[in-house]
């Protein structure tokens, strides 16, 4: 049969644990997409193992980070604590990427990280040595 669910959301798993998702518009339908995603991820990830995520968001203007911070709280909360939470860096266009790191950064959040997709490289040896 063939499958013809809408996709707003790409999913593209690597080897070294690193977990991909290209968002294809700005829509909470995109968000829960890939929280879906994630929490098959998650399913199939063992408590000692903390998953690496790539969220490439450089192909719309923006998803609604409001409700992505949301759905990844419901996400973290029913995960059993003695789980390793992930590391997210997130390609983001504009200036709201370098507004949000120095956000994180003064609360000392190390767990997320905006990158420019130039930078996408960059982006993956910091989730490696995360």
């Amino acid at each position: 049969m063939e499958n013809t669910k809408p996709i707003h959301c790409t999913y593209k798993p690597y080897d070294d644990n690193i977990h991909e998702f290209i968002i294809h518009e700005s829509s909470r339908l995109a968000v829960d997409q890939m929280v879906e995603y994630i929490s098959e991820v998650m399913e199939k990830t063992s408590d000692d193992e903390a998953p690496l995520y790539l969220i490439d968001n450089s192909q719309v203007a923006a998803v609604p980070l409001k409700y992505l911070a949301q759905r990844i709280r419901e996400v973290n909360h029913n995960r059993p604590r003695e789980r390793k939470p992930g590391h997210i860096a997130i390609l983001y266009e504009g200036i709201i990427g370098d507004v949000a790191n120095i956000l994180l950064r003064s609360a000392m959040i190390n767990k997320f990280r905006f990158f420019a997709p130039a930078k996408r490289d960059e982006a993956i040896e910091w989730l490696k040595n995360s």
